[in-house]
């Protein structure tokens, strides 16, 4: 299993933060924010911060991210 995280920044958005607000709080650019919802999986450090933000705007802990229920290849399928 592996983090979703589309669900994620929707959650982040959900709770009134704009991409371009995750993007600033992450020191990422926006269009990594796009990328990482739309299926590209961030860097280690970007995930790790990204989880962060999740933790401290939602009120959940780490035990209550969300995840795919399948495991995704580092290839997509065409």
């Amino acid at each position: 299993m592996q983090v979703d995280w589309f669900r994620v920044i929707t959650d982040l958005e959900r709770a009134g933060m704009t991409q371009q607000a995750i993007a600033r709080h992450l020191v990422a650019a926006k269009s990594s924010v796009i990328y990482w919802k739309q299926g590209s999986e961030p860097r280690y450090c970007d995930g790790e911060r990204l989880i962060r933000l999740w933790e401290l705007v939602t009120k959940k802990n780490q035990d209550e991210l969300p995840f795919t229920r399948w495991e995704v290849g580092r290839y997509r399928r065409r």
